[in-house]
């Protein structure tokens, strides 16, 4: 009869301090140098090819946000008419009342409307609250723009803008500002819409963080392309486009095109202090907007 056959292990002896691990009796070594900065080699490769992907996804989502914020102003803004005998909300700028909106966005220290969210929703002559309800559809998600409040550094709550074309006692200022002798329609009422495409008329758009001050966007009307001039300024926060809302209901992200149309940010106010038009020839981003502005009845 056969003897059984005993395995016996060898032991493993730990190894003394400062000795390199490696690969002895099933033991797993622990990595070199250089296996560790192929590593880290690696890792920051995959970094830098998902971030741009991550950054872009962030972006649309914004997009899509900013989108939800328009079409939920143009509902609100339906439903204002629909109650007060199809006249629009009141939209006459420079923080009057009443307004669709109260506040006056600026970038000095301790300027309470920045941060005050009752002067867009709950103040008695902000018209527009009861039927928005929500402050946040009022701001872009991709609008960083902070002012300072005591020690610290608040984020401003508010980047819509409404069109000075529409609104009950809205005069229509800027429209003629390059064609004074020439008569644009103001949208007062729901009836007046016939004087135009409700898909084509805009009726909230963000707004320039250093443009942004009372609750209406001034646009001029220029008779040709060599006359294009902005006077408040559009904003680009969604990779060079801007987010608008259209009477009809539907909102988008229009893709500037022109270079010029994308103004610095600086925080600081800068595009309006002195109300100075900023003139740019043939700037077709300026006139695909003014013709979504207002039409011509004379």
């Amino acid at each position: 009869m056969k003897k059984p056959v005993v395995l016996k292990l060898r032991s493993q002896k730990p190894p003394t301090e400062g000795a390199s691990l490696s690969w002895h009796g099933g033991c797993a070594a622990a990595f070199t140098l250089i296996e560790l900065l192929v590593v880290i080699a690696i890792i920051a490769i995959l970094a830098a090819l998902l971030l741009p992907a991550l950054s872009k996804a962030k972006i649309q989502a914004q997009g899509i946000q900013c989108m939800s914020n328009g079409k939920q102003l143009t509902l609100a803004w339906h439903l204002y008419d629909g109650d007060n005998g199809g006249w629009f909300v009141y939209n006459p700028g420079n923080n009057y009342s009443p307004n669709w909106c109260k506040g006056w966005m600026e970038f000095g220290p301790n300027w309470l409307d920045n941060t005050n969210t009752a002067l867009l929703i709950s103040d008695p002559n902000a018209a527009l609250g009861p039927y928005s309800k929500n402050y946040q559809i009022y701001k872009c998600p991709a609008d960083q723009s902070t002012a300072p409040e005591g020690s610290a550094r608040l984020p401003r709550v508010r980047s819509m803008s409404m069109s000075e074309a529409v609104g009950r006692n809205a005069d229509g200022y800027w429209l003629n500002y390059l064609q004074p002798s020439v008569n644009f329609a103001v949208f007062q009422k729901e009836a007046d819409l016939g004087r135009m495409s409700t898909s084509m008329l805009w009726v909230f758009a963000d707004e320039h963080p250093d443009s942004i001050n009372d609750a209406l966007l001034g646009v001029a009307i220029p008779g040709t392309t060599a006359a294009t001039t902005w006077i408040d300024v559009p904003a680009d926060y969604h990779n060079g486009a801007c987010g608008f809302g259209f009477a009809d209901g539907h909102a988008e992200i229009h893709k500037w095109l022109d270079p010029r149309s994308h103004f610095p940010i600086e925080y600081n106010g800068y595009l309006y202090q002195n109300f100075t038009p900023h003139v740019q020839p043939h700037n077709m981003d300026q006139w695909w907007m003014a013709q979504r502005t207002s039409i011509q009845v004379n």
